[in-house]
């Protein structure tokens, strides 16, 4: 990053928030997350997270961990971008496998968004974290 860019980024920062850059603003809710809990952190907690910050502004369904899903969820940030959220557990699963025949028979998808985001676009954009 240049110096130019730097001083253009603080200007973005200061004049609109962390919330003008999606991938930091998420970045940061989940690591101040993780701090909260005062969990025993490894590199792929760090690792996942980068995952998330970077796709979840894009996805329209996204598969993580249990304890990431719950955060994610717990902050808002599913219905924020309008994502639908999974994990590994049984009930998350019978909930993908139900979302995605909604999705493959044509009927709309409500992603919690108000947008009505889905359909045959959405498997398109599955992100696995």
């Amino acid at each position: 990053m240049t110096k130019s860019e730097t001083l253009q980024l603080k200007r973005i920062l200061e004049a609109e928030g962390i919330d003008s850059i999606p991938s930091i603003s998420i970045r940061a809710s989940l690591e101040a997350m993780l701090a909260h809990k005062q969990a025993n952190e490894s590199p792929n907690d760090h690792l996942d997270i980068m995952r998330i910050a970077g796709a979840l502004p894009f996805a329209d369904i996204m598969l993580v961990d249990g304890p990431k899903a719950s955060d994610i969820r717990e902050l808002g940030l599913d219905k924020k971008f309008g994502t639908a959220i999974y994990s590994g557990k049984i009930k998350d699963l019978d909930k993908l496998k139900n979302h995605l025949s909604r999705i493959n028979s044509g009927q709309p998808i409500n992603s919690g968004d108000g947008k009505g985001r889905g359909g045959a676009d959405a498997v398109s954009s599955l992100a696995r974290a």
